[in-house]
């Protein structure tokens, strides 16, 4: 076909296009008001219907054009590249949950949750029970208490059980006051609190200040001398033990049953040699599921030389035991300072 049977035709067709143009030009003159209302809420209407039919194809499209691109990139990628991408990902994870509402989070909890039934719903067999396995391995394992045949039925993971068995209310333990007076009594620690007030009303002495008489040929003959002190409503075991030359002297408050949580336990133990020197010890009251061992090793404890002090064997040394309670709401304050014990109360007597 010629250029020139070519103009012609693009001649014709275009003095077509302009004779319907005016011929739609003269119809759309010649509508009434309403007429032309109508006309225009139809092709509204078409309109709105033409892109609603093409919008879900027109978005699967996009999607699907979005999909390759990302998989076409990521095929090229570098792997510092890729960590760079899930770094970003996590971070703008993170910055949506932080900033969504509470309907947000649990829309997309709902999604997720949804997400999951679908998936669980067209797994094999095979596949659950590699799900579950996989479930299996990744949750922490968790270990009992070794006192669950006293009654513990704490189940924890293994970091959390170290801290727990140490402390643990149904360990066994014996009467404090084995040598002095004589008592089998043995069972849970969560009970000792009760047989103390039950079989030893007698030698439960109050006050959060009290001096204690140690007869040195008694702890030595019985290897150690307990005492039982109660100061706003729970007790104290001040203990003396006969390490070689040295008594060890330790303070120890009772578990109570139900466990109590209180502020902070201070205490302080302190004896007074003949040429009036004090030696004393002042620390944080440990509880007694802590072995009395251990607390020498450490430290919480007051170490008396007799001879140093200037008893012998027949000696009596007043131990003067005090207990300060440091509530949590007092813990920013400065803490004022506890007047010692008067001297003419910490002056040790031979016999």
């Amino acid at each position: 076909m010629s250029s020139v049977t070519l103009l012609e035709s693009y001649v014709h067709a275009e003095l077509r296009r302009q004779e319907q143009a005016e011929r739609h030009a003269a119809l759309i003159f010649d509508y009434t008001p309403s007429q032309s209302t109508e006309r225009l809420e139809y092709q509204a209407t078409r309109q709105a219907s033409m892109r609603a039919a093409e919008k879900p194809l027109q978005t699967q499209l996009s999607s699907e054009e979005q999909a390759e691109r990302q998989r076409a990139l990521r095929a090229t990628e570098t792997l510092l590249q890729t960590q760079i991408r899930l770094d970003v990902q996590a971070e703008r994870q993170v910055n949506l949950r932080a900033t969504e509402t509470p309907y947000q989070m649990q829309h997309r909890l709902d999604e997720q949750d949804e997400q999951q039934r679908a998936l669980r719903a067209t797994e094999t067999p095979l596949q659950t029970q590699l799900y579950l396995e996989e479930e299996y391995h990744a949750q922490p394992q968790r270990d009992s208490c070794r006192y669950q045949p006293q009654g513990c039925l704490k189940n924890l993971r293994s970091e959390l059980m170290v801290d727990h068995e140490p402390s643990c209310e149904y360990q066994p333990t014996t009467c404090p006051l084995a040598n002095h007076p004589q008592c089998p009594w043995g069972g849970k620690l969560r009970n000792l609190d009760r047989h103390l007030r039950e079989a030893h009303d007698d030698v439960i002495v109050p006050g959060a200040e009290r001096c204690h008489l140690v007869e040195v040929h008694k702890v030595r003959a019985n290897k150690s001398v307990c005492f039982v002190q109660e100061t706003q409503e729970k007790l104290y075991v001040i203990s003396v033990h006969c390490k070689g030359r040295l008594l060890m002297c330790t303070i120890q408050v009772v578990p109570m049953n139900p466990p109590e949580r209180v502020g902070s336990l201070m205490g302080a133990l302190e004896v007074v040699g003949v040429d009036g020197k004090p030696h004393g010890w002042m620390g944080k009251i440990r509880s007694l599921h802590d072995p009395v061992e251990s607390l020498w090793d450490q430290g919480h404890c007051l170490r008396v030389d007799p001879n140093i002090i200037g008893a012998c064997s027949r000696s009596t040394i007043r131990l003067h035991a005090l207990v300060m309670l440091q509530t949590p709401c007092n813990r920013g304050r400065k803490r004022r300072k506890v007047a010692r014990p008067s001297a003419k109360r910490r002056i040790a007597s031979r016999t």
